[in-house]
């Protein structure tokens, strides 16, 4: 906005034709210049009431509905996809295979399906965020239309997101972020990896919609999902329900479906995936003490689960 000409020109004397040619002029997918204008909407709304300066709301109205109909912005088209087993496995084996000292792609990436948080969440949660005797952690600036800083969100903890986290922490009473990374690296290491892998079209994002879709596969009911994954409204929860018809529900063979908590390690019960399966066999909990508190934390869980799913 500052780059263009606009930026010199007072906001009343800026036209809805003005705002249809910066739409144009931006040269971003359709979903980038809505964004975009919706942004310099909610300028026009606040502008009266909260710093007394005249602009016509009708004026930025008007330019997004020529906008939509010339094809210039759009909303962003909801996405599916679903990695398979396969996928998985083979990206869990190729970050296992990485370095010592590099991000720990495993676990993160399993951290990301089981607890259904997004990459930046994931590298904002601290240990003490941590609430074990729910169990359940604060989501801080969870993403919102309207609300994002500050929008701090206490969410659910599925016992596998539990065990990651007790495996991350080095001591009891540890503090600092669980996963000190930056977020865009994440970003960055998952879809190379993707690229390598001949892995076509699957986001890192992607793997919240699978966790949560997953949920309900397992016969969660709304209330419980919801606890988790931290959906305010009905209608961004539908399309996850509306898989429950039988239309890309994953099948019985999945790993996802049974996991249990064994002594020393934990082991995927069914799949046939080496690299996950290596994953959990490699991360063994830090010491008794710590094996039992998970051991009543799980059993508690899942009769709390058992009782009203």
């Amino acid at each position: 906005m500052a780059a263009t000409s606009l930026a010199k020109r007072r906001g009343s004397t800026i036209t809805s034709a003005d705002w249809v040619q910066f739409a144009k002029d931006l040269g971003v997918l359709p979903q980038t210049a809505d964004n975009c204008l919706s942004h310099i909407s909610a300028v026009y709304q606040l502008a009266r009431p909260a710093w007394g300066y005249q602009l016509d709301a009708q004026v930025i109205n008007d330019a997004r509905k020529v906008c939509k109909a010339l094809g210039l912005t759009s909303k962003s088209r909801q996405r599916d996809r679903r990695p398979p087993l396969e996928e998985l496995d083979k990206l869990m084996t190729l970050f296992g295979n990485r370095r010592k000292g590099s991000i720990p792609m495993q676990e993160i990436v399993c951290y990301a399906i089981f607890s259904t948080r997004r990459q930046d969440e994931i590298t904002r949660q601290t240990f003490e965020d941590l609430d074990e005797a729910h169990p359940d952690i604060w989501v801080r600036d969870m993403k919102h239309p309207s609300e994002k800083l500050g929008n701090d969100v206490r969410c659910g903890l599925t016992p596998e997101a539990l065990a990651i986290i007790f495996n991350r922490r080095k001591e009891v009473g540890q503090t600092g972020r669980i996963f000190p990374y930056d977020s865009g690296t994440i970003s960055r290491v998952f879809t190379d990896a993707c690229t390598l892998l001949g892995i076509e079209d699957l986001h890192f994002h992607d793997l919240r919609h699978d966790s949560i879709s997953c949920l309900f596969e397992l016969g969660w009911n709304i209330p419980n999902a919801v606890a988790v994954s931290g959906h305010r409204t009905w209608s961004s929860l539908r399309r996850y329900t509306n898989k429950l018809a039988g239309v890309a529900v994953r099948s019985d063979n999945s790993p996802f479906y049974y996991f249990e908590y064994r002594k020393s390690a934990y082991h995927i019960v069914c799949g046939n995936s080496a690299g996950l399966t290596a994953f959990f066999a490699i991360h063994p909990v830090k010491d008794e003490e710590e094996e039992l508190r998970a051991s009543k934390v799980f059993a508690d869980m899942r009769m709390r689960s058992s009782n009203s799913v």
